[in-house]
Order: C-alpha cells, then sequence, then structure tokens
C-alpha cells in the first residue's frame, strides 16, 4: 500500500509505535484516502484537491467517524482550540498530513483514553458539542 508522498519519516514512525497500521490506501490523482488502525482507533487522511481532512473512527459500537479538530475542541472543551495554526497553515482550516499526525502525536493519550469506554451517550455529546472550523460558536 502507498503511503502519502509527503508523509514524514518523523510521521512514519510515530504511526508505527503507535502500532497503527496502514490498512487501505486509495490514489485517484487528485483525490486519496489513507487509513492506519491499531486495536484502539482508526487514524484517516483524505487528500481532495490540494486540503487533507483528518479523522479519528472508532472500533467499538457505535462506529463512528470523527473529525480531529472537532474531537479535540470537544475533549478540552475548547471551541477555538488549534485555531491559530489552522489560519496559519492557509489552508482553508486544514493542515497538511505531517500536521495532522503530529496533532494525532501530541493528544494520543486523550483520544485514546475517550475511545476506551467509547458508547452512544459519549458520541451524543460530541454531536451537541457547538463548532465551527475558524473556532468561534455558531
Amino acid at each position: 500500500m502507498l503511503l502519502p508522498s509527503n508523509l514524514s519519516i518523523q510521521s512514519q514512525e510515530f504511526l508505527a509505535e503507535n502500532s497503527l497500521k496502514l490498512i487501505e490506501s486509495n490514489d485517484h490523482g487528485m483525490w486519496e484516502y489513507y487509513l492506519w488502525s491499531n486495536t484502539e482507533m482508526q487514524f484517516s487522511l483524505t487528500y481532495d484537491r490540494g486540503y487533507y481532512d483528518c479523522s479519528i473512527l472508532t472500533i467499538k459500537m457505535p462506529y463512528e467517524r470523527m473529525d480531529i479538530i472537532r474531537l479535540l475542541r470537544f475533549l478540552k472543551n475548547d471551541k477555538t482550540y488549534y485555531r491559530k495554526e489552522l489560519i496559519e497553515a492557509n489552508l482553508s482550516y486544514t493542515l497538511t498530513a505531517n500536521e495532522y499526525v503530529e496533532l494525532l502525536y501530541k493528544n494520543y493519550n486523550l483520544i485514546k483514553a475517550f475511545l476506551n469506554d467509547f458508547n452512544q451517550e459519549k458520541y451524543d455529546n460530541y454531536n451537541k458539542f457547538e463548532f465551527s472550523y475558524d473556532g468561534l460558536t455558531n
């Protein structure tokens, strides 16, 4: 399977250290999809016309996909968490593949703890969290 061409050695090492193995990749030129998995979570990167999206996927019921920025803002109860970095990246409130891996690296234990006893109530609370990508409430 192919890795994102711009994924750094450091990012690859972090993913390997946490047993996140690449289990799926699709490269269709302007659109790419990558999925890593371990026993705690799945981590996905989707590339579409110059921009990456990043999600955390649960491996327990209910099976859900959660945007990593929104998830971290919810877990930290901070509606503006990572706002400055997103603005500085100047990529329509997205980051590069390596920056998303770094964000996962810095918050891995927090995300892992949330997912350890993931259930419908936790997912409902995540969905109720008011959020916008520019860090301002709706």
